[in-house]
């Protein structure tokens, strides 16, 4: 079957599909950058030329990437949507329940909605969903919709980040929607205003005629209509009538991956493009490489049968033709083209345990869980030479390596921390930083400029009281507006919790934080060294006692091969990565000759310390390679890479501390019903 290049042409490859706080994402593989990267390039090889992008950093990462090696030869579109600043009283207006109550304001003195709600194409069961609303969720006041606001500042920051990427800014979605049935169109209109002076805008509705007729008057040069059963508010017949009216062109329609969850397919969802906005593009998000030939093949079946069906398909004159670049900077530059030849989705995960590099030994906080001089533990203190670093980086770049992790001590009080930077960035090397987030906010202003950096940061209390028995210091307030600020530059990844007796409380509030600022959560149980062991008995609290509930999610292919596997799930809406070490370890034959055979956390990661020693583990001293020139630097990694590779899982530390674990687990859920010391 024939590729259609025109089809192909008008295709944009959505990324929003990797979002993990849209459900529903039950076996949704591991959505790191690496991943995420691997898919885009499958889709470029494909034929596919355009791209669009939410504000999610491994997204952001991955599309910046895309730009840097295809910048002219790809469009890009980008979608800042998602908890963009409108907000009720510090709540977003995209909050599910405040969602509900925006709703239930509407739905109960509006009768034209109510009739669009019962005769639209959905399921019964969310009919039912709607139809509850005014039963169970209190209105909104008129009060409360005239203290709805926009928060300039974070919208600004995320505006900017798209507009550095995108060529085009999709504005709206369901702001478009209930901002205008609530009567506060200034609120869009400043929105749109504000995204305009950075970008051409499209916007995205469900597009009931009244709220069209809003956006014709925004500065906007063409809409977006969604299309899918389970993001349906509004009946595509009613969105296609209305559409006819509009003074704006229609750019095409939206849909993502999870609409095939109600039964929609590629071809599906490309022959209502093609049948209701003929000539228009179609933003069709996806999840796996495998998907890009999907898409081929689905683009090339949906013409076959426009092709048989020809006459009835032109008899739908609903909206002509658009071009999918409008007038900008890029004015003169081709729409985007298809490439002729399919090329194989080939398997280009690199299987390799990751790096971290301990910089430096220093440290502003004195952290009960760390074991002492972090990962420099059992060497030497002191700083990374920064002329070794460098070799060490043009090493692991020859090997192979495609990521890093900077560490210490504190990163960020090394003093070439930027140098190291730019010479992995030169490299293609991306590069993660774990840091405490105390010195995070005065170094965002150059991060940010990094599109292969991603931060996370410590953040196992959320109260000064807590901060200082866990920390040694405080300032929870200054690391939360750094963590938010981070957010806003997209360079956060995530933030690390680390679970103890002191702290099981905090998750629900973690969660909330996670969520607003649109990351993940890593959830660590208490590791041990010798120096600690009374600490760590002290202090050990078993993830499982937090009964975190939620999606599951695929599992990750890194901890499957190396260290503890993890489990993950989406919780209140967020990622939750649970490393919990019930699970288990890996280890490898040579380990049972170490004196802390078998320890808790086994084979996880290559540590690098300023000696140039290469660690292969926390406690394993005996396999400690301490190297005097390159030569050995690389027989070094090469011969740890092997230990690696050869590891096998096992739960040999628990097999001797069963009831330890069940004794604490026991205890941990009975404090978890007790009410929580005031902080």
């Amino acid at each position: 079957m024939k590729k259609p290049k025109t089809i192909i042409s008008r295709l944009i490859v959505g990324t929003d599909a990797f979002i993990p706080y849209i459900p529903p994402f039950k076996g949704m593989p591991h959505c790191d950058y690496s991943y995420i990267l691997k898919t885009l390039e499958a889709c470029y090889d494909a034929g596919f030329r355009a791209f669009e992008f939410s504000l999610y950093p491994e997204l952001v990462k991955a599309i910046r990437t895309m730009k840097e090696r295809y910048s002219d030869d790809i469009f890009i579109i980008g979608n800042p949507n998602w908890k963009c600043g409108v907000h009720l009283g510090g709540i977003d207006l995209l909050e599910m329940e405040m969602r509900k109550r925006v709703l239930s304001t509407v739905y109960k003195g509006d009768a034209t909605l109510t009739e669009q709600i019962r005769n639209a194409p959905m399921s019964e069961d969310r009919r039912k969903w709607w139809c509850d609303i005014n039963a169970s969720i209190p209105s909104l006041t008129n009060e409360e919709i005239r203290s709805i606001g926009l928060n300039r500042e974070r919208f600004l920051s995320k505006i900017r980040v798209t507009a550095e990427i995108a060529d085009v800014i999709v504005l709206g979605a369901d702001y478009a929607d209930l901002l205008p049935l609530l009567g506060r169109t200034d609120i869009l209109q400043e929105m749109f205003e504000i995204a305009a002076s950075w970008r051409p805008v499209w916007s995205i509705s469900h597009f009931t005629e009244r709220v069209l007729a809003i956006l014709d008057r925004m500065p906007v040069h063409g809409h977006l209509v969604p299309y899918g059963k389970y993001t349906a508010y509004f009946s595509h017949a009613a969105a296609r009538k209305a559409v006819a009216s509009s003074t704006h062109p229609i750019i095409g329609t939206f849909a993502l991956l999870r609409e095939r969850h109600t039964g929609d397919s590629f071809a599906d969802l490309i022959r209502f493009n093609l049948e209701s906005f003929p000539g228009t593009s179609l933003i069709l998000g996806v999840s796996e490489p495998w998907q890009a030939e999907e898409l081929v093949l689905a683009t090339a079946q949906a013409a076959e049968d426009i092709s048989q069906n020809k006459k009835a398909y032109d008899k739908r004159p609903y909206v002509a033709s658009t071009r999918l670049v409008y007038p900008s900077e890029k004015e003169g530059r081709s729409s985007l083209e298809g490439e002729e030849q399919l090329v194989g989705v080939g398997d280009t995960y690199d299987h390799k345990p990751y790096v971290a590099i301990s910089l430096t030994s220093n440290c502003n906080f004195n952290c009960v869980f760390c074991p002492p001089r972090g990962e420099q533990y059992g060497m030497s203190n002191g700083d990374f030479n920064i002329d070794k670093v460098c070799a060490l980086l043009d090493i692991l770049s020859d090997m192979g390596f495609c990521r890093i992790r900077l560490t210490g001590g504190e990163p960020f009080l090394y003093p070439h921390l930027r140098q190291c930077i730019e010479h992995a960035s030169e490299l293609g090397l991306d590069v993660n930083i774990n840091t405490n987030g105390a010195l995070l906010y005065k170094n965002i202003a150059w991060l940010r400029n990094f599109s292969n950096v991603l931060v996370r940061v410590s953040f196992s209390a959320t109260s000064d009281k807590l901060m200082q028995k866990l920390y040694g210091n405080k300032g929870i307030h200054e690391i939360i507006a750094a963590a938010k600020e981070a957010a806003n530059n997209c360079i956060l990844q995530r933030l690390n919790f680390v679970l103890t007796t002191l702290n099981m409380t905090e998750i629900p509030r973690l969660l909330s934080i996670c969520g607003d600022l649109g990351v993940s959560l890593k959830v660590f149980d208490l590791f041990a060294v010798p120096e600690t062991q009374s600490i760590w008995r002290e202090l050990y609290a078993p993830p499982q006692a937090l009964k975190l509930t939620g999606d599951s999610l695929a599992s990750n292919s890194y901890t499957e091969r190396y260290g503890i596997p993890t489990n993950e799930l989406i919780a209140d809406g967020v990622r939750v990565v649970v490393k919990d070490s019930w699970n288990g370890t890996h280890y490898h034959s040579l380990c049972r000759s170490c004196p802390a055979f078998p320890c808790q956390e086994g084979l996880y990661c290559i540590v690098v310390t300023p000696s140039l020693t290469v660690v292969p583990c926390r406690l394993g001293f005996p396999f400690y390679r301490k190297c005097a020139d390159t030569r050995q630097l690389v027989e070094a990694l090469n011969r740890v890479i092997s230990i690696f590779n050869e590891s096998e899982h096992d739960r040999l530390f628990w097999s001797g501390h069963a009831n330890f674990y069940k004794k604490r687990l026991e205890e941990c859920r009975r404090r978890g019903i007790e009410e929580p010391e005031a902080r």
